[in-house]
């Protein structure tokens, strides 16, 4: 390449931070048989620009990911990097170059990263322990490494939007004395009944409430079914208030009815002896 072709690179990539990539430019650019084309061809393979640059290979060879050049690339980076500041996320943390990169190259945009975080930050944000708790029960993850978990770029945002999901559907039960194990919790985060609970703009407290409600009826039907002589399972009360079980909560019904049958006959009975006594 002629002296200001190479000068003209040097300044390029030095205006994308790349100003020790220079030394590794005039090496290549000393090599006279190299077209332009072939010269800038090395310099992407240097490990300078492919640190600086992780993903630029794949959008290169996929013209239609939408990224053509490293104008773009580093306006992509910028979309996240608004993303971090938005949420108050310190300077260092998941906002690194290789970081981005991984984001990149696996189609998370700047939009599901955001969704993750806002996820996260839901159970951070609350001054209720046990859902700090819950996620650590369930998958190990405490508090300190919650966000790094929802950011890992190589975890897919709906196996994400799951975990956050049963991770507040666990708490929730834990909150109204009634147990829920990983298996169980991650079955509701996709319930479709069940969804609607989750981050219900007219009601946050939502999939508390629904928890309250099932610790009532499951309290009360295990009384009544100890009176007929039969047990009763904790999981159909979550199953009639949190997955919409109409046979489940049927079968509560009858057993009110039942109670309340028992009570009005007994009633009856003791009216009826009452009747006679005052008659002798």
């Amino acid at each position: 390449m002629a002296d200001t072709a190479t000068q003209t690179l040097i300044d390029l990539f030095r205006s994308y931070g790349l100003a020790d990539l220079a030394p590794a430019i005039l090496q290549i650019a000393a090599d006279t048989t190299l077209t332009q084309a072939e010269a800038l061809a090395k310099v992407y393979e240097t490990p300078q620009y492919k640190a600086r640059f992780p993903a630029m290979d794949q959008y290169r060879k996929d013209k239609t990911l939408g990224i053509h050049n490293e104008q773009d690339y580093m306006r992509q980076e910028e979309s996240y990097l608004n993303v971090m500041r938005a949420a108050g996320l310190p300077s260092g943390f998941y906002d690194s170059h290789a970081n981005i990169g991984q984001w990149m190259a696996n189609s998370v945009s700047p939009d599901e990263i955001a969704s993750r975080v806002r996820r996260a930050q839901q159970v951070l944000d609350t001054a209720d322990p046990t859902l700090i708790n819950t996620a650590k029960n369930y998958y190990g993850v405490d508090r300190d490494h919650l966000l790094a978990h929802v950011l890992d770029p190589n975890a897919a945002a709906p196996l994400i939007d799951k975990q956050m999901r049963s991770v507040q559907a666990g708490a929730a039960a834990s909150r109204n004395n009634m147990q829920l194990d990983k298996a169980q919790a991650e079955s509701l985060a996709t319930d479709p009944y069940a969804s609607g609970l989750f981050n219900n703009p007219y009601n946050p407290n939502a999939i508390n409430d629904a928890f309250a409600k099932a610790n009532a009826m499951s309290q009360q039907d295990t009384r009544l079914s100890a009176i007929e002589g039969k047990s009763y399972n904790q999981k159909d009360a979550i199953d009639a208030n949190l997955r919409n079980d109409l046979t489940k909560q049927l079968e509560s019904q009858k057993r009110a009815e039942r109670e309340a049958a028992r009570f009005s006959g007994s009633a009856g009975t003791a009216s009826g002896s009452l009747g006679t006594t005052s008659g002798l």
